[in-house]
């Protein structure tokens, strides 16, 4: 066909390749606040979602949404309890998905 689908095997248009990094993970907290960011490195236009993962246990995260600022990531937690939290960065451009080492914060 002259104008090929979308995700036709015949489309010879290329999805851009996900070259966008997390080159920085950190936790700020302040007054029972967490800030968590990310710090990307590629063309951040590229992602179309961005989340942070956080929770009690490694193995029992929570998905907390994030928001674009610039080349980074950020979320902000309100009325943690006092203890050890594990967390880590996920990026997406929809096809492909990159995310960081789980880490912990503590407070």
């Amino acid at each position: 066909p002259d104008n090929p689908e979308p995700g036709n095997p015949e489309d010879p248009t290329e999805p851009e390749e996900f070259s966008v990094e997390i080159t920085v993970l950190k936790a700020e907290i302040n007054d029972y606040i967490a800030e968590l960011t990310a710090v990307l490195e590629g063309d951040v236009s590229l992602v179309t979602e961005c989340w942070f993962m956080v929770g009690y246990s490694p193995e029992k995260l929570s998905k907390i949404k994030g928001t674009l600022e610039g080349t980074s990531v950020k979320a902000y937690l309100a009325g943690l309890e006092p203890g050890t939290y594990h967390y880590k960065a996920v990026i997406t451009n929809g096809t492909e998905t990159k995310e960081t080492e789980i880490q912990t914060f503590s407070f």
